[in-house]
């Protein structure tokens, strides 16, 4: 019998983030760690030791580095947050710096529900 792959998991802390994903309304999300282009990652609401599956998938498109400082207030709504300042606070909380010297856009599609 053939073991069956698990699909990567990705997972977003604001709860509000996956109700916006589900209506294409975000289509980046900032991390330090470039995404793999090309694969499809299964969203979970939470943090990796609590979450919960949403049903929902996502492809990446596209991964590059940016400059955290240079990030405008149409670059955080991409990605479902209100402002550059607000996003930079996230950064500040999850990071420990508004400035990530390693930060990725990574670019996504929604896919098919799961």
């Amino acid at each position: 019998m053939e073991g069956k792959e698990s699909m990567p998991r990705i997972f977003f802390a604001l709860p509000d983030l996956i109700e916006k994903i589900g209506r294409r309304e975000v289509s980046v999300t900032y991390r330090t760690h470039r995404l793999k282009e090309g694969c499809v990652y299964e969203v979970h609401r939470g943090s990796r030791h609590r979450s919960l599956p949403t049903g929902m998938r996502i492809r990446i498109l596209e991964a590059e580095a940016v400059d955290a400082s240079r990030l405008t207030d149409e670059d955080a709504r991409l990605a479902g947050i209100d402002s550059a300042e607000a996003l930079r606070a996230l950064f500040l909380r999850w990071y420990g710096t508004k400035s990530p010297p390693r930060l990725f856009r990574n670019r996504f599609v929604l896919e098919n529900e799961i």
